[in-house]
């Protein structure tokens, strides 16, 4: 599963090596929703409007002129970005999106998704059951070369996580991880 993307750039080298994968793909933003689900025709993906939330509610997706990995539904006026659409789009709490992708179990998470990281973390961290789902996290931290939270809630959510998964930094400056279960 990958929740965050507007093209199958993560997905397609996955599928690419694993073809009889079952894989979904989540994005909030309708307009980048349209050019992943154009991206990912070649392949075998359940694609799925909508946003990750730290409740299953509506949410306000904030489009930004600065480009399509702007979108965000954290609010990034702080940044200096020019806020271009505010649109209301469901929000889904990490369970309720693998209960409604069908899922049971995640051998990949793969999470690029503009500061809902945060909302996931906390849900892994919170649910015992939740972890025992998802073996495998690839995740791209937004708090260093963009400031969508401060640095002090990613550390707070490593500390939080490391207890239960293993976890690797990549090897770039944009805040990747890599996290496998214990």
């Amino acid at each position: 599963m990958e929740i965050g993307a507007y093209s199958a750039h993560a997905v397609a080298p996955v599928l690419n090596r694993y073809p009889h994968a079952s894989f979904s793909v989540i994005e909030a933003s309708p307009l980048c929703f349209r050019m992943l689900k154009t991206s990912t025709e070649p392949y075998n993906v359940h694609v799925i409007n909508l946003a990750i939330a730290d409740k299953d509610d509506y949410v306000t997706l904030n489009e930004y002129a600065e480009g399509l990995d702007a979108n965000s539904t954290f609010d990034r006026k702080s940044e200096g970005l020019t806020l271009t659409k505010a649109t209301k789009i469901m929000g889904l709490t990490l369970p309720s999106l693998l209960e409604i992708s069908g899922f049971t179990y995640l051998d990949l998470l793969l999470v690029n998704c503009e500061g809902c990281e945060v909302y996931i973390l906390k849900q892994l961290i919170a649910s015992q059951s939740l972890r025992n789902k998802v073996r495998q996290i690839c995740l791209s931290f937004h708090c260093d070369h963009v400031k969508i939270y401060p640095t002090q809630v990613r550390d707070d959510l490593l500390w939080g996580i490391g207890p239960h998964y293993e976890i690797t930094k990549g090897t770039d400056a944009v805040g990747y991880y890599l996290m496998v279960r214990k």
